[in-house]
């Protein structure tokens, strides 16, 4: 669903709001998630939960900190190879949630088994390939992203038609953020807030919806 990180070149210094927008988001995932994982009703749905927001915590965290901390050479590609690695980790969070709280039986496995295994894959071509080109990094994220998608008619019974839709525009908006990264376009204001800024948003609008969507399985079920 999402896309990586690019280093600033000394042809091109870091925008000035390069990161805040992550950090912001790490902050709201560490206050909202914790009261997500307190809506869970049995173990089971707070250790899916718990995965979900721990690995958007990772995402949002590691970026703010890579894009906000000046680091050395070598700190900076340790330091790109987690961002990178924690894309991965957020996607399979995220539907380790929505699997986790909908589904069930050789579904809820199959998407499980899908968007981990694509994720550890993913992991690896990163750690390999570091400096790949900007579309080879986009890629995969988008293929891992929209994988789970082989159980529609199972998602669209658990999810609703309105949750459903949210969850394919949060991959929508994502998608948006690695085509942004891949095409360096639209590149409002460089210097500012450039093409990064602009995929960072995408991926904030997409976790934003994708939250709604949890949060409005998980409340009812606490309830009930």
């Amino acid at each position: 669903m999402v896309a990586a990180p690019q280093e600033a070149t000394a042809a091109r210094p870091r925008p000035l709001l390069r990161g805040w927008l992550h950090l912001a988001a790490f902050a709201v995932v560490l206050v909202a998630g914790s009261l997500l994982i307190l809506a869970g009703k049995t173990f089971g749905q707070r250790l899916c939960l718990t995965i979900y927001v721990a690995s958007l915590a990772l995402l949002f965290g590691v970026s703010a900190a890579f894009h906000r901390v000046q680091w050395g050479p070598t700190g900076r590609r340790r330091m790109r190879r987690l961002d990178h690695s924690s894309i991965f980790i957020a996607i399979a969070g995220t539907y380790t949630a929505v699997a986790g709280l909908v589904l069930t039986g050789w579904t809820r496995n199959l998407v499980l088994i899908i968007v981990w295994g694509g994720a550890a894959i993913g992991i690896v071509i990163r750690q390999v390939w570091l400096d790949a080109p900007k579309w080879v990094v986009a890629l995969p994220y988008v293929v891992v992203g929209w994988s789970a998608l082989v159980v529609v008619p199972q998602l669209l019974h658990g999810l609703g038609v309105a949750g459903f839709l949210l969850l394919l525009a949060g991959g929508v908006a994502y998608t948006a953020g690695a085509i942004t990264y891949a095409l360096k376009r639209p590149d409002p204001i460089p210097h500012v807030f450039g093409y990064h800024e602009v995929f960072h948003v995408c991926t904030v609008v997409g976790a934003a919806l994708h939250f709604v969507v949890i949060s409005a399985i998980a409340l009812p079920a606490a309830n009930r």
